[in-house]
């Protein structure tokens, strides 16, 4: 019996303030990456695809946001000051 599938990892790339595009609001943006792998009895193999996200910490909703947006928003928010 051979188990396979998929999982994936997540990693937090940035977290900043700025206008949600789907609420209007002010608040904390999170900036994640979705890595997904195929797994042979529960070890990952070989990585499938990579998402790129953007979550709103005000509404909840998670939006599809391309490598070149999310690599400007994590360049920002490494030159943003810390709160």
């Amino acid at each position: 019996m051979i188990l396979f599938g998929y999982r994936q990892s997540v990693k937090e790339l940035a977290r900043l303030m700025m206008q949600c595009r789907s609420c209007g609001m002010q608040g904390w943006q999170v900036v994640y990456r979705v890595l997904t792998w195929f797994t042979l009895f529960f070890i990952p193999v070989l990585p499938l695809w990579v998402s790129r996200k953007q979550q709103c910490g005000t509404c909840g909703i998670t939006q599809k946001v391309s490598k070149e947006e999310a690599d400007a928003m994590v360049a920002h928010a490494a030159n943003a000051p810390r709160y």
